[in-house]
């Protein structure tokens, strides 16, 4: 593992490339994690230090479980979904709309153009009609790097204004499935769609009637938005903290709790610099720019794979598990102290298994933990275990 990280950062260095490394057994990216952790100055360098900082605090805190990602549209985004605004004009070049038409209708507000546009649909009988069209849209075929990232980050729950599919693939590539709310049911790790799902048309929520009938309908959506708040740190990526809706939820919480009693109540990862939106969450969101420090401007191209390094620099110091420590293979990538700790657990369970009784078992469940199988137990004696320790 170290020869494949060491070869793979020199070519991304030698040709200007990114590389993504994808890896197939747990033990695997549980030990290129930590190999990688032990050498962030290599790896995030171009985060600069006090980036590289909030990365790992966030990560910390993931590790936790403390951490509930909220996706926004830029993480669907990045794999050639359209953003709101382009999503309304895919939908308005349906309709053959005049020049005048076009321009009276950019004059409104988005929710505006949305409810206009499906009165239009409806009259003319647009097939396969107004949501339908909007689904079709937004399920673009394969999801970007920062769903794929955001995925493997160890949270329970995991919220977002995105009616795209993006996320749940990843997470079911990541072997981590999530059920989706309000369309499933189930218990373990969830996926809120807020404001509805591609999935089911109908559920949507892009017009102004919808938005005002959002609380009527989905009080108990907005409930376990307001309980994360609460009691989590929500971490927001690809969003533009415009949305009313959002604004109502943190409006009610500030309100319900007691006056400075709970602080900061999320991060928002952002690819521009704005300081007076900074100013205006001040005290209720940590705003961190993905921007040079210092602030100056710099390309967006720049700042949204800047962004991607963060959430990768934020995940690998998110992954706490050794699985990799008495895995069959990967004996020759330890530092010395671990492979030395790997000797000593060979040593114990070669000794022991078999035959150490009730508490013994408890001992097992711990080391497999680290990676022991069954296989590996098997075939482990005490006089091959000092003399074998390095080769894997």
């Amino acid at each position: 593992m170290t020869a494949l990280l060491n070869a793979t950062r020199e070519v991304a260095s030698r040709q200007q490339v990114d590389v993504a490394v994808v890896v197939r057994d747990h033990a695997a990216y549980t030990l290129a994690q930590r190999l990688r952790r032990s050498d962030p100055n290599s790896w995030w360098r171009r985060l600069g230090d006090e980036l590289r900082a909030k990365a790992e605090d966030l990560g910390v805190k993931a590790r936790a479980g403390r951490v509930v990602p909220f996706l926004g549209a830029g993480v669907s985004m990045s794999a050639g979904a359209p953003s709101w605004k382009e999503l309304l004009t895919d939908l308005a070049q349906r309709l053959g709309l005049s020049t005048t038409q076009t321009e009276q209708l950019e004059d409104l507000s988005l929710l505006d153009q949305a409810s206009l546009l499906e009165t239009l649909y409806m009259e003319q009988a647009i097939e396969p009609g107004f949501r339908k069209s909007i689904a079709d849209q937004v399920n673009v075929p394969r999801y970007g790097l920062a769903p794929a990232l955001l995925a493997s980050l160890p949270s329970e729950g995991a919220i977002t204004l995105n009616y795209d599919n993006l996320f749940e693939r990843a997470c079911e590539d990541a072997e981590a499935p999530r059920f989706v709310i309000p369309r499933q049911t189930g218990t373990g790790r969830w996926l809120l769609k807020l404001h509805g799902d591609a999935a089911d048309p109908r559920t949507i929520v892009l017009t102004r009637d919808d938005y005002l009938g959002f609380n009527a309908n989905r009080e108990a959506l907005s409930s376990l938005v307001k309980a994360h708040l609460m009691t989590h740190h929500l971490l927001f990526v690809g969003f533009g903290l415009g949305d009313d809706h959002f604004h109502e939820i943190v409006h009610a919480v500030r309100r319900a709790l007691p006056e400075g009693g709970r602080g900061v109540m999320g991060t928002a990862l952002m690819v521009g610099t704005n300081s007076l939106q900074t100013k205006a969450w001040e005290g209720r969101l940590a705003v961190v720019s993905m921007a040079d420090e210092g602030g100056r401007a710099v390309d967006l191209g720049e700042t949204g794979r800047r962004l991607e390094v963060f959430l990768d620099a934020m995940l690998a110091h998110a992954t706490q598990e050794h699985t990799y420590l008495l895995a069959d293979k990967y004996g020759a990538s330890l530092e010395a102290r671990d492979q030395e700790l790997r000797t000593d657990l060979l040593d114990l369970v070669a000794n022991h298994d078999g035959h150490g009784g009730p508490v013994w078992e408890r001992v097992r469940a711990a080391l497999e933990e680290f990676g022991l199988t069954e296989r590996r137990a098997s075939g482990v004696r005490p006089s091959q275990t000092r003399t074998g320790r390095l080769s894997g």
